[in-house]
């Protein structure tokens, strides 16, 4: 390793500087596409995703937006809850 960043648009300057590779989101590829080359995966990774809240916000957007994780995955928040961390 000659280099490591910890945000996105640091790590797509060194690589596109010549300072290594880096796996990315899709939603970076438009800004950078002049400068780097991206290769889509061809199978998509899976990862672990948290939804995170202050435990006893009682925030309507925060609630609207478990809703909505909730009618996009469902099960998802449920089984988040119950899991031990």
């Amino acid at each position: 390793i000659r280099q490591e960043a910890s945000q996105l648009p640091a790590a797509l300057a060194l690589i596109a500087s010549g300072y290594g590779v880096g796996l990315m989101p899709a939603c970076v590829v438009q800004p950078w596409r002049d400068l780097v080359a991206f290769a889509p995966l061809k199978t998509r990774p899976s990862i672990a995703v948290t939804l995170l809240s202050r435990a006893d916000d009682p925030s309507p957007v925060v609630a609207s937006f478990r809703r909505i994780a909730e009618d996009v995955s469902p099960g998802l928040i449920e089984a988040a809850l119950r899991r031990p961390v």
